[in-house]
């Protein structure tokens, strides 16, 4: 008669059991704002927006204003739409030509009650100036434009110039 030997180590149940085990516990450590869209990660959108509406100008050579509609949405007027648009844009739900939407639960404020540039021959030209990004996270970034039409991003307040 032959003598069974047990095998060594865990049977697939055990293994199994201790899996669930430990994604339960990993379940109930993560933080309940894994989720949140952050501040910076905003403001790198927020960013690439402006970059774009200041190429467009400089391209274009078109002067435009830009205005936060209730900390809700960055929006851009274009002093070089024709009459029949403006007309036509009075029907719109808001007054802009073009606008950047916060995600929900973000908000963006202005330091100043609004941002006008207008093309020159010598480039761009208007009022310095910066955004603040608060996150669903309760986070805070800053997008900060340059008189030029530089837009860079900072994780401190920039003092007013």
């Amino acid at each position: 008669m032959t003598k069974r030997m047990k095998a060594k180590g865990f049977t697939l149940t055990e293994i199994v059991i201790c899996m669930g085990i430990m994604l339960t516990v990993v379940y109930f450590s993560m933080d309940i704002h894994i989720g949140d869209q952050t501040a910076k990660h905003e403001a790198e959108k927020l960013e690439v927006w402006l970059t774009r509406i200041f190429q467009q100008a400089a391209r274009t050579r078109s002067d435009f204003v830009i205005k936060v509609y209730q900390d809700k949405a960055i929006g851009v007027q274009w002093n070089h739409i024709s009459l029949k648009y403006k007309k036509d844009r009075t029907k719109r739900s808001t007054m802009f030509d073009d606008e950047f939407p916060a995600t929900q639960g973000c908000t963006y404020s202005y330091n100043r009650p609004q941002i006008k540039y207008n093309v020159s021959d010598n480039g761009v030209g208007g009022t310095n100036g910066h955004f603040d990004v608060t996150g669903q996270d309760g986070s805070k970034y800053y997008v900060v434009i340059s008189n030029t039409g530089r837009v860079r991003l900072s994780e401190t307040e920039p003092s007013d110039d």
